[in-house]
């Protein structure tokens, strides 16, 4: 069971563990573990054989370190199927990936999780082979100072649900799905949410002279 801290948030359109199971979720939501690279701040799923990948809103595609052509190749991916409380049996499947230049990962890293809006995007690839909705729901890491207990967020393909502990509090992604839709900015890649004001913990955060993304 996850006992994640929210920030959560709830994607559309567009989104995962590992015994192994070839290609074939039946519907499922795919669920995978979410760490926080201390010494980038960026945020990493072992999406590749254990391998961790960046997550990367603002990429197209999904990118490795090192792969036979430049111009593409087909790679497994695994993740596990989910009920929202557990992992249930892992799953593999193919997606496309391109080659990016080594040093623009985290130490450990194998490449990038593009999740910008595009057919050759993450979400998109486990949407066909998977069947499930393209959509992502993410609960994000509080630090990256260790790979347990609040260290450790979610990201479940297909949106949910996610239920949070104890269960009984229902299925979060009900609570907040189109609440705040996101959307594009001057042809920018990556998401977008118009907003007023930022609360944490009902605190107010000022925005002066801040630009928010």
């Amino acid at each position: 069971m996850w006992n994640p801290k929210p920030l959560l948030l709830v994607i559309s359109p567009c989104l995962a563990l590992s015994l192994c199971k070839a290609a074939g979720s039946g519907g499922k939501p795919l669920v995978t573990a979410v760490t926080k690279d201390a010494s980038t701040s960026l945020y990493t799923a072992p999406l590749k054989d254990g391998h961790p990948l960046v997550l990367d809103f603002t990429s197209p595609v999904i990118s490795l370190t090192t792969c036979a052509s430049k111009n593409g190749t087909l790679v497994t991916l695994s993740a596990n199927a989910t009920d929202g409380q557990n992992p249930l049996f892992p799953v593999s499947f193919s997606t496309v990936a391109s080659c990016t230049p080594q040093g623009k990962v985290p130490a450990g890293a194998v490449g990038v999780t593009g999740l910008a809006p595009s057919s050759q995007s993450f979400p998109a690839q486990v949407a066909r082979t998977q069947k499930v909705a393209d959509k992502i729901a993410l609960c994000l890491p509080s630090d990256g100072k260790s790979t347990t207990g609040d260290s450790v967020g979610v990201a479940i393909f297909r949106g949910g649900p996610m239920f949070f502990i104890p269960p009984d509090r229902g299925d979060f992604t009900t609570m907040l799905a189109g609440k705040a839709p996101l959307h594009g900015f001057n042809g920018s890649a990556g998401y977008y949410v118009s907003a007023t004001g930022i609360a944490v913990e009902q605190s107010r955060v000022s925005t002066s002279g801040s630009s928010w993304r």
